[in-house]
């Protein structure tokens, strides 16, 4: 009996070692299946990428066509100018040359132009570099010039920095900006900003607001007057036609004195791309010591070379080299104070830490309190009252020749600079008259514009007390021209 129950232990413990290994086994299996089934998850996950395609979405699908259509319209160009060039005229060569630089684009249709200007700013930037201007993509007569990198500051865009070959409409920029500018004044565009009024233009961010562009361009000095206009495309160098019947279209405003003012206030007006920032420095609060008798002599320097720019500004005016000589010193003198309010006013911002000059030195403000006293605040207040009139080049110009060419106590011909000062007027009326639209707006514009005259003038007299004041210092002897022109103020 022993030995029987002793057989059946060892049966029951055969079963139990037995159920184990099933039991093992069977949790091997489930092992091998969950690791399997895991294995066929990461294939599924891991699809293997096709090749890289071109996405054909509607951005891809506006940049293929306006390149089909921009490439057609550029050996069109092509085509016609190696005809033009086999039999052109003695006249039409005279033309051709006076305007060698041809522009494709202007041959453009708007359909054409507008896909252009559409894709710098529907184009994402995540998702390609930033397309290149329309200009950018004509060919270039001078391609080393563009491609060489710039060696000085003056071969860099005056409104975004990137390499300028060459000047367009009166400052050098690049062909980006000529680009811009060119078709914002030819369709009239109107834009608004989005942020402050004061956004980054530089070669990365200008297509981000064309607003502070467009204001950009204008505040380096580029001439509006200068882009030819929808009645001018295709009809380079010729005058525009006149009208047939007196019921047609309105005749073109008046440019040709209005042009040359402009002209004579971009050219001597200082290169913003080449600012002299040696005499700057921030204000801090161990300020290095300049002694009293050195910001004085800081003044009458500025003065000097700001008045020498005046007076080419001066020389450049239609009409004002016709007088006599006397008549022209005693304009000058009478003026040349308040030129200097009005041109420092009119580069100044309110909002700005820095004075920028004639001679292009640039300053900080607190630099200039001391030498300058109350009257640099009159000039700050006179500046902010100025930019609320949201005054153009044009206009501003045209009040700078004003502020010269006026009535002075003593004139020998006052008849013949009274009639230039007419046609200064008559300029700037039709001027406004033809640039705005807003007719309540023409009503007061032009009186207000007018009426900043007689502040220029009580602005002069503070300044001369000024000088006087300096003079009773007697720390730094002023300089010939400044005396001269307190001597020429005296009213006996």
């Amino acid at each position: 009996q022993q030995h029987h129950h002793h057989h059946h232990q060892q049966q029951q413990q055969q079963q139990h070692q037995h159920q184990q290994q099933q039991q093992q086994q069977q949790q091997h299996v489930v092992v091998a299946v969950n690791h399997q089934h895991h294995h066929q998850q990461q294939q599924s996950l891991q699809v293997p990428q096709p090749p890289p395609t071109s996405r054909t979405t509607a951005t891809s699908l506006m940049i293929d066509a306006a390149t089909e259509q921009l490439q057609h319209v550029v050996n069109n160009a092509a085509m016609v100018d190696a005809a033009a060039r086999s039999s052109r005229t003695p006249s039409v060569a005279a033309v051709l040359a006076l305007r060698a630089g041809t522009d494709p684009s202007a041959s453009m249709s708007p359909k054409i132009r507008h896909c252009i200007n559409t894709l710098s700013v529907t184009v994402p930037v995540e998702c390609s570099p930033p397309t290149p201007d329309a200009a950018c993509m004509m060919p270039q007569r001078n391609a080393t010039a563009v491609a060489t990198a710039p060696s000085s500051p003056s071969q860099l865009c005056a409104v975004c920095g990137d390499t300028a070959a060459c000047q367009h409409y009166g400052v050098r920029t690049c062909e980006g900006c000529k680009g811009f500018f060119k078709r914002t004044v030819q369709k009239g565009s109107k834009y608004v900003c989005l942020a402050d009024k004061n956004c980054p233009v530089d070669k990365r961010r200008r297509n981000r607001c064309q607003f502070c562009r467009f204001q950009k361009c204008l505040q380096v000095g580029m001439v509006k007057e200068v882009v030819r206009t929808d009645s001018l495309k295709g009809r380079r160098g010729r005058l525009p036609s006149k009208p047939k019947s007196p019921h047609g279209s309105p005749p073109s405003p008046p440019v040709s004195l209005i042009t040359a003012l402009v002209r004579a206030h971009v050219d001597t007006n200082p290169d913003f791309s080449s600012l002299d920032y040696s005499q700057y420095h921030e204000p801090k609060p161990f300020e290095p010591l300049i002694t009293e008798a050195e910001k004085i002599q800081q003044f009458f320097g500025l003065l000097t070379t700001s008045v020498e720019v005046i007076r080419h500004f001066a020389e450049k005016i239609p009409g004002f080299k016709t007088l006599c000589k006397s008549d022209q010193d005693l304009l000058f003198q009478s003026a040349s104070l308040e030129l200097f309010v009005l041109r420092l006013a009119y580069r100044t911002k309110y909002a700005d830490t820095k004075l920028i000059f004639c001679n292009g030195v640039v300053l900080d403000k607190q630099q200039c309190h001391r030498s300058f006293g109350d009257w640099l605040q009159a000039i700050l207040d006179f500046s902010q009252s100025l930019h609320s009139l949201d005054i153009d080049i044009s206009s501003f110009s045209c009040l700078c020749a004003l502020t010269l060419i006026t009535e002075r106590h003593g004139l020998r011909e006052a008849k013949k600079a009274e009639q230039i000062q007419m046609k200064i007027i008559n300029s700037l009326r039709e001027h406004i008259t033809y640039s705005m639209s807003d007719s309540q707006r023409k009503s007061y514009y032009f009186s207000r514009l007018l009426a900043k005259l007689p502040e220029l003038r009580s602005l002069s007299v503070q300044g001369l007390q000024r000088i006087f004041y300096l003079k009773l210092e007697d720390l730094v002897p002023a300089p010939p021209l400044i005396e001269n022109m307190f001597i020429a103020s005296l009213p006996f």
